[in-house]
């Protein structure tokens, strides 16, 4: 509770001391202060950020071009496999999952 009601103390005071200071300040000194320590940073991060989603959506773009160049190709080497052991797993589901069925057309 010491250590709360210190650290309250403390944050109080320096409220007041930048109240104080701002209150002192002439209107060119409190504008001035004001752009460089308040505006400027924030426009430079918008800045920045308007750069990097700039850069970010252009490198999205590439990536899904490539992807979609990759599945074409996956697709074209592996299409006529793929199909291939689906057919395969299928038969293999159908035997294991409804033994009985296979049973019943071996026997007629």
């Amino acid at each position: 509770m010491p250590c709360r009601n210190n650290t309250g103390n403390k944050l109080q005071n320096l409220a007041a001391k930048l109240i104080d200071l701002l209150q002192n300040l002439s209107s060119n000194e409190f504008i001035s202060d004001y752009i460089m320590n308040f505006l400027l940073p924030h426009l430079l991060m918008s800045y920045a950020s308007l750069c990097f989603n700039t850069q970010h959506d252009d490198l999205e773009v590439k990536l899904l071009e490539e992807m979609a160049a990759l599945e074409a190709k996956y697709q074209k080497m592996y299409h006529g496999k793929i199909s291939v052991r689906e057919r395969f797993v299928a038969s293999m589901m159908s035997f294991c999952i409804f033994p009985s069925l296979h049973r019943q057309s071996k026997n007629t």
